[in-house]
């Protein structure tokens, strides 16, 4: 039970990263809010705070989301001491 819990947050969390760089493309990171994000990810602002402490927060975890799969993607590959710092 507690594994599928775990992939339930882990694909919320994923939900509303994908669905904030979706709109980081259509907006300015100033005219989006909370609730819009939430809304737009069909989640309810309570899930967006038991996921994210704040906007700011989910932004950088949003780049470094990208910035990962990214270098997945490309072959690179980040020494192991890099990676706490790269992952969230």
């Amino acid at each position: 039970m507690n594994n599928k819990i775990d992939k339930r947050i882990i694909k919320t969390k994923e939900k509303i990263r994908s669905t904030c760089f979706i709109l980081l493309k259509k907006y300015d990171w100033q005219q989006l809010s909370i609730a819009y994000i939430a809304k737009e990810a069909g989640v309810n602002r309570s899930t967006f705070y038991a996921n994210f402490e704040d906007k700011q927060t989910l932004l950088e975890q949003t780049l470094s989301y990208v910035y990962l799969n990214t270098l997945e993607k490309s072959g690179v590959v980040l020494p192991k001491r890099m990676l706490p710092f790269t992952r969230n």
